[in-house]
């Protein structure tokens, strides 16, 4: 007994559609010969006559009947998937898992994802906000789709790109005296009280060690992994805080913060977005990826 498979069925469903072998033949483009040898084949397997082969045509017998049912059923469900499938490809909707760190996720994204969202309204968003390491393993574990974080380091089996580079800025109550400086130099920080990011993390690590390559080291007298709080704190005039050029525009302008420039420092943060290198992307992750590089005029693609 020979088994029937998928072309075997969708031939004998285009006979009896045209209740013709000649006219199934040349819309399937397969020799008549070859054609009937299927359909022979498929009887076969089915251990049933489904033709009657008459002057008039092929016509169905009652099992044939039977058959061309179930097999209608499933061509007319192929067809609509392939339609779905097709609509799918063209419309982006559905939910979109983001992974970011506080400072970008509150001073950076809510501008992206706003336009975002004018673009794409039907894609829905779920933003989790954790630690550049944490949000990098929520990614590797397939937890999100995207991240969005502050560093640029390389990992196996992720995609990168550099978004954009955010200065670190030393910050102050406009009451302290080095607020009204043009210029510090480094060693005018040491008697300076600092709030500060908590120990380990990727910009605390940074600060510290352009610090320690100068001789120095600064006094914490607080620390804390939220960005809003250190901002906060600042505002008030408990110390000295490091903080995201993005995350001060407002302060600065309202002058309740102002900055201290210090002599040959520098501290610049990258900001990139990662993504699964060969992990399949849904539509609104594909597209958010191209959105946010062409917003930030990168041309690379997922």
């Amino acid at each position: 007994m020979l088994p029937a498979n998928f072309n075997h069925l969708y031939y004998f469903y285009r006979v009896a559609v045209h209740q013709s072998v000649s006219k199934a033949s040349k819309e399937l483009l397969i020799a008549q010969s070859a054609l009937s040898t299927q359909l022979k084949q498929l009887e076969e397997s089915m251990e049933v006559t489904l033709f009657n082969r008459t002057k008039g045509g092929m016509v169905l017998t009652d099992k044939g009947q039977v058959v061309f049912k179930y097999a209608q059923q499933m061509f007319e469900s192929y067809d609509d998937m392939k339609r779905a499938m097709a609509l799918a490809e063209r419309e982006v909707k559905g939910p979109l898992s983001i992974g970011s760190v506080n400072s970008i996720g509150i001073y950076l994204l809510p501008e992206i994802l706003t336009e975002f969202h004018r673009t794409f309204p039907d894609v829905q968003i779920h933003l989790e906000m954790q630690s550049s390491s944490e949000v990098i393993e929520l990614l590797q574990e397939n937890h999100i789709e995207v991240a969005l974080i502050a560093w640029n380091r390389k990992y196996p089996q992720l995609a990168s790109s550099f978004i954009m580079q955010n200065s670190l800025m030393l910050v102050g109550h406009p009451k302290n005296p080095l607020t009204r400086k043009r210029g510090v130099k480094p060693e005018d920080l040491s008697d300076q009280k600092f709030i500060g990011y908590e120990a380990g993390t990727p910009t605390r690590m940074m600060i510290d060690s352009a610090f320690k390559n100068l001789g120095m080291s600064l006094s914490y007298v607080l620390e804390s992994t939220n960005i809003a709080t250190i901002k906060h704190l600042a505002i008030e005039g408990m110390g000295l805080a490091f903080l995201p050029e993005i995350a001060v525009e407002l302060e600065l302008k309202e002058k309740t913060l102002r900055p201290v420039a210090i002599e040959g420092i520098s501290l610049e943060r990258p900001i990139t977005l990662y993504w699964k290198e060969r992990r399949s992307l849904t539509r609104p992750a594909e597209e958010f990826i191209r959105f946010t590089l062409a917003r930030a005029g990168v041309s690379a693609t997922p």
